[in-house]
């Protein structure tokens, strides 16, 4: 393929309220009007790739595992080298990341909006090969990214338990995600009268709010609440509110970090594979246990079709 056939260039919007000890500030990220966008001196292009196909939703998942683990590090932030994270449950896909140069290293926000840019292209052609893509910063190459097949091993099978009136709370093998030491609890239920999803385009939508995400400090307390639209989902909306036990207006700490948002942002979709990829609405509620205090909520939300009778954060 010709180079300039191969180039892929993103736009990332939307809006998140955030709050910290010192600041406080309506940042860009995910959906309706704003400034945050991935830049469009950042392209993608096709170095190789073979004819060696790849499971479709490993590679899925396995590029948002390492989008997550790259928001993780902040920015600014660089890396020499960084490769996808073991993921049991989907095997069979290796996703490596770097300048490709010895003794040099790339932005982090390159790797991850090359890594959006990639699924972006898997995801729209239908076709999963190995590939290797170099990522092109203002007309210089700045590094590369190679998808590869890998071993498969057998996949852990995920736990799915059914509550009475509560639809399916899924509890699949996934690591706790945390940058801070604190490790939240995230409860994820797919709603009792939940229409189905695009699965794609709950991918796709996962990717671009972690890609987003990426440029807020992890210890970043999160105070409101925020209605997320997507660029490459736009019938769907995912709801992000601050709140407590009762599903009140979360007034005084602890409050919910961005690293759990993150953490939510992974989780859907891994989630939502793991349930023999029937993609459905789904809610969420983040939670917080302290061995002196006991445990407190942190926020609540839903991942859900537009104007849906269900796309709120009532319990």
């Amino acid at each position: 393929m010709h180079v300039k056939d191969s180039v892929w260039v993103l736009t990332l919007v939307s809006c998140l309220t955030v709050v910290n000890t010192t600041w406080a500030a309506t940042l860009p990220v995910a959906g309706a009007a704003s400034n945050l966008f991935i830049d469009r001196r950042l392209t993608i292009e096709k170095l190789n790739q073979s004819t060696v196909t790849l499971n479709e939703v490993s590679c899925k998942v396995v590029a948002l595992e390492l989008m997550a683990k790259l928001a993780l590090l902040g920015a600014p932030a660089s890396t020499s080298g960084v490769t996808s994270p073991p993921t049991p449950a989907f095997p069979g896909v290796t996703i490596f990341g770097g300048t490709g140069t010895p003794g040099t290293e790339i932005n982090v926000e390159f790797l991850l909006w090359g890594i959006q840019a990639a699924m972006t292209e898997f995801i729209t052609s239908g076709i999963y090969l190995e590939t290797s893509f170099d990522i092109i910063w203002a007309g210089w190459r700045v590094g590369i990214m190679e998808f590869r097949r890998t071993e498969t091993l057998q996949a852990s099978k995920p736990a799915v338990q059914t509550l009475p009136g509560q639809g399916s709370v899924l509890s699949p093998p996934i690591e706790p995600l945390s940058a801070t030491g604190r490790l939240t609890k995230v409860t994820l239920t797919i709603l009792p009268n939940a229409r189905r999803l695009d699965g794609n385009h709950v991918f796709l939508a996962m990717y671009e709010m972690i890609a987003g995400l990426a440029g807020i400090n992890k210890d970043t307390e999160f105070v409101g609440t925020s209605t997320n639209s997507f660029h490459d989902a736009p019938e769907l909306s995912l709801i992000i509110s601050s709140v407590d036990g009762h599903g009140l207006p979360r007034e005084e700490p602890p409050y919910m970090l961005f690293e759990t948002i993150i953490d939510v942002c992974r989780r859907i979709p891994f989630y939502l594979a793991s349930a023999g990829g029937d993609f459905k609405e789904i809610k969420w509620e983040a939670s917080v246990d302290y061995p002196e205090m006991g445990g407190f909520t942190l926020g609540r939300g839903v991942l859900c079709l537009r104007g849906g009778p269900d796309c709120d954060v009532d319990p």
